[in-house]
């Protein structure tokens, strides 16, 4: 009796080899420098929004300062977003929008909702490396650790 069984079939879904393949070192590094660069930014930011609190505390809330607030939260933000976006692979739309986002923010809450825009946005890439991120985040080391594996496998492939 021969056995008439169709093959097997296997299911199409990532196995877990794929997150080695996933993004470039270079991209990695400039994505992790970013996120690292966003909790320096925000102390800035969080130091000159505190500064309008207080005046808005005691009746010299100056509109002028809310603008200043935002042109100063946009031009600090707009190389941090746009080396996160690069290392993303999006578009300029999103370099801009999101400086802008952050900006606007700045005059009202310090800009926190846009950096925790930003840090999720980040923690969603570093999760396509496979890296996991805690209550802090993802550490330095996890990220230099990833470059370097990848740089050496990069290495590898190429010679």
């Amino acid at each position: 009796m021969s056995d008439l069984s169709p093959p097997p079939q296997y299911a199409e879904y990532p196995r877990a080899n794929s997150v080695i393949y996933y993004g470039s070192a270079d991209r990695l590094e400039a994505l992790g420098d970013g996120y690292f660069r966003t909790y320096y930014a925000f102390a800035v930011n969080s130091f000159f929004g505190f500064g309008y609190f207080l005046g808005a505390m005691n009746d010299r809330f100056i509109p002028a300062y809310g603008f200043t607030l935002f042109a100063v939260g946009t031009l600090l933000n707009f190389p941090i977003v746009k080396k996160i976006g690069d290392a993303r692979g999006a578009n300029r739309f999103f370099t801009y929008l999101m400086a802008g986002f952050i900006g606007i923010n700045a005059a009202f809450c310090c800009g926190s909702i846009g950096y925790l825009v930003l840090l999720d946005s980040c923690n969603k890439e570093f999760r396509k490396y496979g890296l996991r991120y805690g209550f802090y985040g993802v550490r330095k080391a996890a990220i230099q650790a990833e470059v370097d594996r990848k740089r050496t496998m990069e290495g590898n492939m190429n010679g």
